[in-house]
């Protein structure tokens, strides 16, 4: 049986990085999701990794790992690719693009960073997923889990200093990967924990409180360590307090996702968590080029909590009907087997 709150757990992440990137979002929302959303990532997938891929060898858990990452990542790119060549010239002239033109993505689908990739930031994850999951691989063939924990805190706060609002990205995002693979090893030590809390019946009302607490503890501390952007390798004015504000944000998301009973809607977003992230950014252009341009809206106008709101539920709609469309006739391109339809996917397993 699923971990349900696991599956919860994935489905609110994937709704507050959507969130997160929408227009209209207020600075004080944006300030508390980039806190936790990402790291909470790279929790959930060290929560589903499986002692078969541990015990894998080298050549089989680099394949899995290319099916279910680098392959999808070729795919959206290419996607992304297509639709962002009809507007990259209006692009360039912004500030930000200035220097862009349609070969400028080519070398960025190599070097894989989020500033690299113009027309879709968001697969930026997919390689440094790749990289946090492999290092895992390679740590668990010689050490026991609370060493991986050692090391990883080691790697987090030696690379977070040297690469703290640094515009030198190592290539595929190799050092945000030394950054987060303590989130990663987290994630794998709490399986356990997560099971057990999934099947407790008792009442409710201690998770319920404590995860109020927690909630409103974030809302005080997060401001006090700054703009958290691991794209950007901006994580704020303490390592330590951005790792701490970052497992209470991750806490408050599990504690609400136990409280949230077994919902099909959830569950369908959970088992496509990997298309809505890698497509919403996507969609999104989409959406404002064609507001723009056929329904004449002003930009001013996407820049409201009602604009916020159609983005969100515009990127969710588009990104569900392209995965139930390549699941049906495409699933490798989504690191999947046409034997796994009907089954929320669990990377790696």
């Amino acid at each position: 049986m699923r971990n349900v709150t696991i599956d919860n757990a994935r489905s609110i992440g994937v709704f507050l990085i959507v969130l997160g990137h929408a227009l209209g979002v207020s600075d004080q929302v944006i300030l508390w999701i980039y806190s936790f959303h990402v790291p909470l990532f790279f929790f959930i997938s060290g929560a589903v990794v499986k002692s078969k891929f541990l015990e894998a060898s080298a050549k089989i858990a680099a394949a899995k790992l290319v099916q279910t990452l680098l392959i999808p990542y070729v795919f959206f790119w290419v996607i992304a690719y297509i639709s962002w060549l009809p507007t990259y010239e209006r692009s360039s002239n912004a500030v930000e693009y200035a220097n862009y033109t349609m070969w400028t993505p080519f070398e960025g689908f190599f070097i894989a960073t989020g500033k690299s990739l113009p027309m879709d930031p968001a697969l930026w994850f997919f390689t440094a997923l790749f990289f946090v999951i492999f290092g895992y691989w390679i740590l668990r063939k010689f050490l026991s889990q609370n060493q991986c924990i050692i090391i990883s805190l080691m790697t987090f706060f030696s690379e977070r200093a040297l690469i703290n609002d640094s515009q030198n990205f190592l290539v595929c995002n190799l050092d945000i990967a030394a950054c987060c693979l303590i989130f990663y090893v987290m994630g794998a030590v709490s399986r356990n924990f997560l099971d057990f809390l999934d099947t407790a019946t008792e009442n409710m009302t201690h998770l319920k409180i404590g995860m109020a607490l927690i909630a409103v503890l974030t809302l005080v501390l997060v401001p006090l360590n700054g703009r958290i952007d691991i794209n950007n390798r901006a994580f704020g004015n303490s390592a330590l307090q951005f790792l701490i504000n970052a497992f209470l944000g991750i806490t408050v998301i599990i504690f609400t996702a136990k409280v949230i009973p077994r919902n099909r809607f959830l569950s369908i977003v959970s088992g496509n968590s990997l298309t809505v992230f890698a497509l919403h950014m996507v969609t999104f252009r989409v959406f404002t080029s064609l507001s723009m341009t056929v329904m004449k809206i002003p930009r001013v106008a996407l820049i409201t909590w009602k604009a916020t709101v159609a983005y969100v539920l515009w990127a969710f709609v588009m990104s569900l009907v392209t995965a139930a469309a390549l699941k049906k006739w495409l699933p490798s391109a989504i690191g999947e087997t046409r034997s796994q339809h009907h089954r929320p996917p669990a990377r790696p397993s």
